[in-house]
């Protein structure tokens, strides 16, 4: 194996120990014969019907993404799986929390652009009203025990598994996991960190002696050592720096009107769930510099913010 990536990683595990335990979902247990079958039959079922990567990265600009997308609307049961599965065929799974509300659900979609959707029946039922979306031209419908009837035109997830028995001989690439990083992440606003990508790199670093790989207490001692070639020490080893905003200040200053506005008028919701008075006092004393409450006024005005957006008057 050439290029390590999550699938094949997945199959070489299944040759070895077919029949260990991988996931654990309520009474079922699948082993990894089971899951590297399944997720090699989606991936050929994907391929089969013209899903995949159709540039490769080198041709694209940074934000750009050759490959298509595969909206997972699920619970636990089988998710991983259809990860795995996307991945073998070089499509982007993107998750779909399911605790969104149906308007963030359809936002999040028309920015994702999904060719395909797996969802779970109950999930099915309780997004009715925007799955699918216009950018999708394959529903496949996973079975979880849920009477809801499936969505117009879907594909129970049996059915596709059945027709995915014939390999389609896709070669994925270890770079496609920075593009389901990015847009999975960006996503569900989380920033990702990817690991290493070059087997290369990994073997290499698989010959050095202990004392370079842990050495003492000290972390990161390669990466310190390697960049004092190129920075001076103290950038290399000072402590760390987070990349917080100036909030307090802006509190405080520019943003002292934009408070008053926010939390004050008539129509603020949050005046439902919370004392005002004890609002502004605290707005007061952090404002006259005599406590720091900063995290809760920003916390107030972001709370306030999304009831605006997304919770109905």
């Amino acid at each position: 194996m050439s290029e390590w990536t999550i699938g094949a990683v997945l199959d070489v595990i299944a040759e070895v120990v077919p029949d260990r335990a991988i996931t654990v979902c309520g009474e079922r247990r699948r082993t990894f014969a089971e899951t590297a079958d399944r997720t090699r039959r989606l991936a050929n079922y994907l391929a089969a019907n013209g899903f995949g990567a159709h540039q490769e990265r080198t041709a694209l600009q940074n934000w750009e993404c050759g490959q298509d997308r595969v909206a997972l609307v699920m619970h636990n049961d089988l998710y991983a799986d259809m990860v795995v599965g996307c991945l073998k065929a070089r499509t982007v799974p993107v998750n779909v929390n399911y605790n969104y509300t149906a308007r963030e659900v359809r936002e999040l979609l028309d920015y994702v652009r999904p060719r395909a959707v797996i969802y779970h029946k109950s999930l099915g039922a309780k997004f009715a009203d925007v799955l699918p979306p216009d950018s999708a031209d394959l529903l496949l419908s996973v079975d979880d025990g849920s009477t809801a009837p499936d969505l117009p035109g879907a594909v129970s997830l049996d059915d596709a598994l059945a027709q995915g028995n014939v390999d389609q001989n896709v070669t994925p690439s270890p770079d496609d996991l920075l593009m389901v990083a990015d847009k999975t992440g960006m996503a569900n606003s989380v920033e990702v960190r990817v690991p290493y990508l070059d087997y290369r790199l990994i073997e290499f670093i698989e010959t050095l002696p202990p004392n370079l790989r842990l050495h003492g207490l000290q972390g990161k001692y390669l990466h310190k050592k390697a960049a004092e070639h190129w920075l001076p020490k103290k950038v290399v080893h000072r402590k760390k720096k987070g990349f917080a905003n100036p909030v307090n200040e802006w509190l405080r200053g520019r943003m002292r009107q934009y408070i008053g506005e926010c939390l004050f008028n008539k129509r603020a919701a949050l005046h439902r769930y919370f004392d005002e008075e004890y609002i502004r006092e605290i707005v007061a004393k952090h404002q006259a510099n005599q406590q720091q409450y900063w995290r809760h006024i920003y916390l107030l005005v972001s709370c306030e913010l999304w009831h605006q957006a997304f919770i109905p008057a």
